[in-house]
């Protein structure tokens, strides 16, 4: 098959292989709350719910789907290896708490024949709409090996809170269907988890910080960041807000309120935001929790 040269005019999301590291090392430190990614194919149910540990607590619930929907056994064409659906604050809207969520879509494939392939367009569709809202991503697929890692964010119209399923269709640059699968709608509503007895104690902090390039919603640039909150402390802690910071740009203010009791731990919260520039700018991305106006914790991460 020959790359058709108009498609290659759509945005190229690569991720290399350091990145694509850095990202199994956060996913193994979060026992997969990112979606279950590996190389090769992680073990997740097929269609089915993955758990998250919360930081520092015991397994609980995540707000997100995913799925292997691969074959078990040996494949003779492309399969999608896994993928993942979460909802995500629309980083863009006016109040992201009244917002529609986003759907964020991470996934990968596997070619285990000698001939390459290119994902050129990704269909979600929730349940009900017959539709869905395309976008093009082109994903090389090479030969006898597994594809990077693609993260896709989009905005449906239907209310996330009354939807069940969401059906993914794959196309390469022919028109031709890669793969097909339905998973699970995300929950919306954050985890909230008591810490291990053995954890130290100590202030608010902000964990498992992550922050990678996504191609959506719409046009421009985008990027998504992802964490968790841990109060170690003996005392209820209120945030009333982030900031994202890029190394470059705009700074974002996030007015998503987050409660937590003594000893507890959050489940994750992704939040998916444009950029201004004309890239991305490479360097530490910083987000601050804010109470009463004061920064109370804050991490900062290189962008994946």
């Amino acid at each position: 098959m020959k790359p058709n040269p108009r498609s290659m005019q759509v945005l190229i999301l690569k991720r290399g292989a350091g990145a694509a590291l850095a990202v199994l090392a956060l996913l193994s430190a979060a026992c997969s709350a990112n979606g279950g990614f590996g190389s090769p194919s992680p073990p997740v149910p097929p269609g089915g719910q993955m758990g998250q540990p919360a930081y520092g607590a015991s397994p609980t619930p995540f707000a997100l789907s995913s799925g292997s929907p691969g074959p078990t056994s040996s494949p003779t064409s492309v399969y999608l290896s896994s993928a993942v659906v979460r909802a995500a604050y629309d980083g863009s809207a006016k109040d992201p708490v009244k917002a529609n969520r986003l759907l964020e879509v991470t996934f990968g494939f596997k070619n285990p024949t000698a001939d390459p392939d290119i994902l050129a367009t990704l269909n979600v569709a929730p349940d009900g709409d017959k539709i869905g809202v395309q976008t093009n991503v082109t994903l090389q697929i090479p030969p006898a090996k597994s594809s990077d890692v693609a993260v896709v964010a989009v905005g449906v119209k239907q209310d996330l809170t009354k939807i069940k399923h969401i059906s993914l269709t794959f196309a390469n640059v022919d028109g031709d269907d890669i793969a097909t699968t339905m998973l699970d709608a995300p929950a919306l509503d954050l985890v909230f988890t008591p810490l291990d007895d053995k954890k130290p104690a100590g202030a608010l902090s902000i964990v498992g910080l992550d922050v990678t390039r996504v191609t959506g919603p719409g046009s421009g640039l985008h990027y998504e960041c992802t964490f968790g909150l841990m109060n170690a402390s003996g005392s209820k802690v209120a945030v009333d807000s982030f900031t994202i910071a890029p190394p470059k740009g705009t700074v974002a203010q996030m007015a998503i309120p987050v409660s937590l009791a003594e000893r507890t731990s959050s489940s994750l919260m992704t939040f998916v935001l444009p950029s201004d520039g004309k890239s991305l700018p490479a360097g530490k991305y910083t987000v601050t929790a804010i109470s009463g106006g004061s920064g109370i914790a804050q991490a900062t991460a290189d962008l994946l």
